[in-house]
């Protein structure tokens, strides 16, 4: 009867409450016993007491007649008649109950109660309980002969009783494993990561529905009914670097070998679908007492997710490496094509568009290098049409994706324009795509477009983010390309400008030059004081002009990579002494002090080259000292260089600008044109000079208190010196 109780509950907690209160004694067999007791002495009145195993109490658990109602009666060892008998553990009969000093109080309610026999319930040599019966006819008692079949019956009772016990205690202890495994099921099917228990022999024996998912099966149920050889063919397993990986050395079959494995990363390529599932597998065996493996039970976490994001960033790295690499962006996409080519698509065509708004097919790339005609062969005989609403040219037109999951034939026939087309696109065997746009600067400038197809893959969400993702990073590289390329044009123009300017501004200036010298050695000759000031201020400015075309075509040179030196040994503190010369007769009003230290000062250098950063340098200190008309140099020999400093005593360069100060056309803030005069060209020449000779250049100012531009050369190594 408990069983059928407890298998008509549905709810696990109401099944708990249940085992929790089943009688280890049904009452039923309780009832069958005093009946029976009661029908061999001719009575229909009598109870059972049983023993509380908890508090040792006597409890009446069942009655009938008159004692239906004492049911849940208590009472200690030794009081009233079946108290006595317990204690006892013999039988005794009373023939007038009214009379006996024993009697209990539960029993003067009952006043039809003449006399009575209780006897014990002995088990495996323990009292457990008590059988009363009362006799309700005056003149009736229990006799010595009914006494002792009283006593048979009990000891036939206690053995069933005893029996019944145990086999109450044995269901109670399945219902609570029964139970316990419906817990530990409900548990396992809603943890997070697949489970599998495989017997002795590699069968499963239980699988959650987590583990049926990673492994393709629809449930858990239909990954049970499979057999081992139906699971294994069910998908190609892969180790987490892509290589087949052999099912003997899978970790549950190393458990049953009582092995217990490190966590193991796996792919498991579902092969109805293609669709490629990670998981970090851990198994471990289950031994009985004797060492004997019973089970492996297998854990499969799902690293699908984190395993597809990391192939993602991976490979949109080494896109944006590919990217990086050149600025010929024709060149990189076609790379990435191939990058692209198994790992996110099975094949992938670039469409760009050209500055006259014209497709070109710049690459295609095919998982199945005999594909690729098929593929090429489609674009010659069926080009993308310009005036499509959808495909490429609807994404070029719209600048938004295209994504088609799953692609059908009927979805197919109706992009095809005739029966030849939709054959070759059949053959293609496109079964997932994703076209995107390349969008830079609010333009489109082409698309992209993969498909998914021999591999039998579809495409998800997370795939389409990813190809958006390496659009925007191609779409980049190609603007950067192109604004690279009309800069290198715009700057071949204007250097080709530039050159052409100089040379043609040069014949005249030499030539107005000559002419001023004549003048004034006519002057002279003629003592015509009054003209020689004018003159020789024309011949500073025609000098000033010279020095500003040299300065053009320097930059012209360096910028069109022309610049020539001509190497051979110098000494640079005399050369610093001619350019110091040179520069004192032409301000005679500015003193420069020269500090010459000990030291072999050669170098290996283009002389004319060195000089003009000398001069360059040293005209900045003259033209920036302000009031104090004074300059230093020094040079001297440091280590393996041979360094230069000029110093002056003027405006100085603010902080915040001095990072720039040798960029090309960039004046200090506190340098205005109109007090200051020249182009900015002067500090670009002289660092690009000084570091074609292997050296550095650099600043040390504070604004207001003046500057000083150190630059150092290699020095000649002492062998070499002569």
């Amino acid at each position: 009867m408990a069983d059928s109780v407890v298998e008509q509950l549905t709810d696990k907690q109401e099944r708990a409450d249940v085992i929790a209160t089943v009688d280890a004694e049904p009452t039923d067999l309780l009832e069958d016993i005093v009946s029976r007791a009661a029908a061999l002495v001719g009575t229909e009145h009598g109870y059972v007491y049983l023993k509380d195993p908890h508090t040792g109490i006597l409890v009446v658990r069942v009655g009938i007649g008159i004692f239906k109602k004492l049911v849940g009666h208590q009472m200690m060892p030794g009081e009233g008649l079946a108290g006595k008998v317990f204690q006892s553990g013999t039988p005794l009969a009373v023939d007038d109950y009214h009379s006996w000093v024993g009697r209990s109080k539960a029993f003067d309610n009952r006043g039809r109660v003449q006399a009575v026999v209780a006897v014990p319930l002995t088990a495996r040599g323990e009292t457990v309980g008590v059988i009363a019966l009362a006799q309700t006819q005056k003149g009736r008692r229990f006799g010595v002969a009914e006494v002792d079949a009283l006593s048979r019956f009990a000891e036939l009772a206690s053995i069933t009783l005893h029996n019944a016990r145990i086999h109450a205690l044995a269901r109670t202890e399945l219902l609570e494993r029964r139970l316990a495994e419906e817990r530990l099921r409900a548990i396992l099917a809603g943890i997070a990561d697949g489970v599998t228990v495989q017997d002795p022999h590699g069968r499963l024996i239980y699988a959650n529905d987590t583990a049926a998912r990673l492994t393709g099966f629809s449930s858990a149920e239909a990954l049970l009914e499979a057999s081992t050889s139906e699971v294994i063919r069910k998908f190609e397993i892969t180790d987490e670097h892509g290589n087949p990986f052999p099912p003997e050395r899978l970790p549950g079959r190393l458990a049953l070998q009582g092995v217990e494995s490190a966590e193991t990363v796996l792919g498991f390529q579902i092969l109805a679908t293609a669709e490629v599932r990670w998981a970090a597998v851990r198994a471990t065996p289950v031994s009985d007492g004797d060492g004997r493996i019973q089970f492996a039970v297998n854990v499969f976490r799902d690293i699908t997710d984190q395993r597809r994001a990391d192939v993602a960033q991976k490979f949109l790295a080494d896109a944006g490496e590919l990217l990086s690499s050149s600025l010929e962006y024709e060149t990189t996409l076609r790379s990435v094509a191939r990058l692209a080519v198994p790992r996110i698509a099975d094949w992938c065509g670039i469409d760009i568009l050209d500055e006259e708004g014209q497709v070109h097919r710049l690459a295609v790339e095919h998982i199945d290098p005999r594909r690729l005609e098929l593929a090429r062969e489609l674009q010659a005989r069926f080009p993308t049409d310009p005036d499509s609403p959808h495909g490429v040219s609807g994404v070029l037109r719209s600048g938004r994706p295209e994504f088609y999951p799953e692609i059908s034939d009927a979805l197919l026939e109706a992009a095809a324009r005739d029966a030849a087309h939709f054959r070759i696109i059949q053959q293609v065997g496109m079964r997932s795509a994703m076209i995107v746009p390349l969008l830079a600067r609010g333009r489109t400038l082409g698309a992209i477009t993969l498909v998914a197809a021999e591999s039998g893959r579809r495409f998800s969400e997370q795939d389409l983010s990813l190809a958006e993702e390496l659009a925007r990073r191609a779409a980049l590289a190609i603007d950067n390309a192109r604004l690279y390329r009309e800069s290198r044009r715009a700057l071949e123009l204007r250097n080709q400008f530039l050159s052409i300017a100089s040379h043609e501004l040069k014949t005249p200036v030499t030539l107005l030059k000559g002419y001023a010298q004549l003048l004034q050695s006519q002057a002279k000759k003629m003592g015509a004081q009054s003209l020689l000031r004018p003159l020789e201020v024309v011949g500073r400015q025609v000098d000033r002009m010279i020095s500003l075309i040299d300065d053009l075509l320097a930059v012209s040179r360096i910028e069109s990579g022309r610049v020539e030196l001509n190497l051979a040994p110098f000494d640079l503190g005399a050369m610093v002494d001619e350019v110091v010369s040179e520069i004192s007769a032409g301000a005679p009003d500015i003193t420069i002090r020269v500090e010459r230290l000990a030291g072999d000062l050669r170098v290996m250098g283009d002389r004319a080259r060195v000089q003009q950063v000398v001069t360059n340098l040293l005209m900045n200190a003259v033209k920036y000292s302000r009031d104090r008309r004074e300059v230093g140099v020094r040079a001297r020999h440091e280590g393996d260089q041979v360094l230069v400093d000029v110093t002056d005593y003027g405006i100085g360069i603010p902080r915040e600008q001095q990072p720039h100060i040798f960029e090309l056309y960039f004046r200090a803030s506190n340098a205005p044109t109109k007090n200051y005069s020249g182009l900015g060209l002067g500090l670009y020449i002289s660092k690009t000079i000084v570091e074609r000779h292997g050296g550095a250049i650099w600043v040390e100012s504070a604004e207001g208190k003046g500057s000083t531009f150190h630059f150092s050369l290699p020095a000649l190594p002492p062998q070499q010196s002569d």
